[in-house]
């Protein structure tokens, strides 16, 4: 690997931009311009964009823009090693490290959950003693820290993971980032580099990036410090705000486009807080907006504020700085048939229990509305049929084979003869609920009972139109809005302590920015954040 202190000293004065968006400010808009330009001016296989994930990174790159590599900066590293490894710490290499580890006598270190370097949820401290020090393994290995000043828990752990990751042909995600020390140019050896979320970088990717934009014809770093929320990964701030570009190749992006007055005087009170804090010119839209402090709202008794935060106009967005702390709210959601999602983590099931409008995964709200949505007078057509029939028992409504021959079918069929009992196919045509109910299997119940909630309360359009409320973590959302934000103050043990930290001033700066209009603080717990 390429000596750090060489690598520091690469001169870039001539070729390195530096754009500092506040919240709202249009930063990604602005990048996306850049993108579009570079890609006319040099052509697409000449223009590399990366950001902290892979739908900021697409953001950024511009939609339509056709910039040759865009992605995180793992993606891009993984690609450019071009040896197909298998990553240990994902999903499928943790079982072959937790096997591993149990052959070499060390249960203790085997790892139930990975982190996702494209999701990066603070959800809570590591479960396991492995998980443990697979984290701090790798924050110090971001943190570039020689491996002689590590403590002897960890470097005893890492002796065992290098040898799992020879002997399995494997990599890790921060191996990745490593290897891009390596590489000579960022993939595609591009003449614009666009680097985006850079406040959010640890020390170990501001080097790579570094070491890409020296021999490049030019390069953008944006981002912004006020909103750096990734230090528990190794993210440090001062990685953007110290790499040396002139000054006249600094630009800060003034005007938010999104945040009222009311909202910014109290986000811009909370991050000066900070102290040693570069402030930078940051002005309000043009509107007044609303700032709520609940003192006795308390997040384990939802019931109290949900319904008055539901009966706002606009958008919705229920944040929190840990997951666990939305689990009562989300089922009192559930139990009322209010729709929710969180468009910026799609995976993330809890938080998206209908699915998407467009999803093309088999989802319990899509067959939902195969069954109930028709309003043709010819009947189902055969795709609607191939999706909600299959929630049918098999063994005493169908006949045999009947799922099977639904392959076959086309344009609008009559489906009488794939019933047991003809009369239920009438009965079916009538969409009646509690007929699909009583045919179900049990499992299949459980899974239709949110989404038919939701139809009983707000009918089909519950189920074709995208939630009005927005949930999550901070994390989730950061770069997300909403009409009308609630923030829940309450804080995680191993954050309660220090509940006027910088990082948590940060965070819930990044919370308070979100909104539009009104901004709601639920501060009834003790040892939370203090706004």
């Amino acid at each position: 690997m390429r000596r750090t202190e060489d690598l520091e000293k690469i001169d870039m004065s001539n070729q390195l931009w530096q754009i500092t968006g506040p919240p709202g400010t249009g930063k990604t808009t602005y990048l996306a311009r850049q993108a579009e330009a570079a890609v006319e001016r040099h052509g697409a296989d000449a223009v590399v964009v990366t950001s902290l994930t892979k739908a900021a990174a697409a953001e950024a790159a511009g939609r339509g823009t056709g910039a040759g590599f865009v992605g995180t900066m793992h993606s891009l590293c993984y690609r450019a090693c071009g040896d197909g490894r298998a990553v240990l710490d994902s999903p499928k290499g943790l079982r072959t490290w937790n096997e591993y580890a149990a052959t070499h006598d060390r249960d203790a270190w085997q790892v139930t959950t990975g982190t996702d370097p494209d999701d990066p949820l603070a959800d809570g401290p590591a479960d396991t003693l492995g998980a443990e020090l697979l984290e701090g393994m790798n924050l110090l290995r971001h943190q570039l820290v020689p491996a002689d000043h590590w403590p002897e828990s960890i470097t005893a752990f890492a002796a065992l993971w290098r040898t799992c990751l020879a002997d399995a042909n494997a990599i890790d995600f921060t191996g990745m980032i490593e290897a891009g020390l390596e590489l000579e140019s960022a993939p595609g050896n591009p003449r614009v580099l666009v680097g985006d979320e850079c406040q959010d970088w640890s020390r170990l990717e501001g080097l790579v990036f570094r070491r890409w934009a020296s021999v490049a014809d030019s390069a953008v770093m944006a981002g912004d410090p006020d909103q750096a929320i990734y230090e528990w990964r190794g993210g440090d701030p001062r990685i953007f705000l110290d790499h040396p570009v002139p000054a006249a190749q600094r630009r800060v992006l003034p005007q938010s486009y999104r945040v009222p007055r009311a909202v910014h005087a109290e986000a811009q009170r909370i991050i000066r807080q900070i102290p040693d804090r570069l402030d930078v010119e940051y002005r309000p839209r043009d509107e007044e907006g609303e700032v709520r402090t609940l003192e006795t709202e308390r997040w384990q008794i939802p019931d109290a504020w949900l319904d008055e935060l539901e009966s706002r106009t606009g958008s919705v967005m229920l944040l929190a700085s840990c997951g666990y702390l939305l689990t009562p709210a989300l089922k009192e959601l559930r139990s009322q048939g209010v729709p929710f999602h969180n468009p910026y983590r799609r995976k993330q099931g809890a938080w998206n229990p209908l699915g998407s409008p467009d999803d093309r995964r088999l989802t319990a709200a899509r067959q939902l509305r195969a069954y109930l949505g028709h309003d043709d007078a010819r009947g189902w057509t055969a795709d609607a049929l191939r999706a909600w029939m299959p929630l049918l028992r098999s063994s005493d409504v169908l006949v045999r084979g009947a799922k099977k021959w639904l392959e076959d079918l086309s344009g609008h069929p009559d489906a009488r003869r794939f019933f047991r009992d003809p009369a239920d196919w009438d009965r079916a045509q009538a969409r009646r609920e509690d007929w699909l109910l009583d045919r179900v299997a049990t499992k299949e119940a459980e899974r239709l009972r949110f989404p038919m909630a939701c139809w009983r309360r707000g009918g089909i359009a519950a189920l074709e139109t995208e939630p009005r409320i927005v949930v999550g973590t901070i994390h989730s959302v950061k770069g997300g809005e909403a009409d009308n934000v609630a923030v829940i103050t309450a804080l995680p043990g191993r954050w309660a302590e220090e509940p006027d930290a910088p990082h948590l001033c940060r965070l819930f700066y990044v919370a308070a920015t979100r909104a539009r209009e009104s901004l709601t603080w639920l501060c009834g717990d003790r040892g939370g954040f203090q706004p």
